[in-house]
């Protein structure tokens, strides 16, 4: 897989230094027989499901998977809780696939994510997806005005530093205010 095939854009990982190199993440890699047994498995959805309690972590294991060229969003048919979460590389850009349905709880909080556009078949966001993503400049929706106000949106679903830079919704057929 090319990197401009990747649904996110974020600065690589320098995996061959080990200063660089996530301590939380390496302590699964080597430690928990489990995690590593889904990692080789490429099962995204139970490894996701399985660290989801560390934030930390699943924001690690995706920048991992992204520098190692692997796009787990287009696996699945979600993004998981805390998918970027604990990721300061600015700038992130993402293009959720169109096979992903939903946004869990937290899934960009706590990231340096710039700019996203989301299929027009998205059906629900979670609370906190977006919460203190201060960087958040542009959320693209390749849907149109009508398709937006049918996504469900739990209160609270961007909050935080996000509101102040994005104030709109670009659709296919025009701009929806928050």
């Amino acid at each position: 897989m090319n990197e401009s095939d990747l649904s996110v854009k974020i600065p690589k990982l320098e995996i061959n230094n080990p200063d660089d190199f996530p301590s939380q993440l390496m302590s699964y890699i080597k430690n928990d027989p489990t995690f590593r047994e889904l990692l080789d498995s490429n099962n995204y959805k139970e490894l996701y499901s399985y660290i989801s309690k560390s934030s930390t972590v699943t924001g690690q294991l995706t920048h991992l998977l992204y520098s190692l060229g692997f796009d787990p969003l287009k696996e699945l048919t979600f993004v998981p809780r805390n998918f970027l979460s604990s990721q300061h590389y600015p700038p992130i850009y993402v293009t959720i696939p169109d096979n992903i349905e939903y946004l869990d709880v937290n899934s960009f909080a706590i990231s340096d994510l710039t700019t996203i556009s989301l299929p027009a078949n998205l059906r629900y966001i979670d609370r906190f997806a977006f919460y203190y993503t201060p960087h958040l400049q542009s959320i693209e929706f390749r849907g149109t005005k009508e398709q937006w106000k049918k996504v469900r949106k739990i209160p609270d679903w961007i909050s935080g530093a996000s509101i102040k830079n994005v104030e709109k919704i670009i659709c296919k057929d025009g701009k929806v205010k928050l």
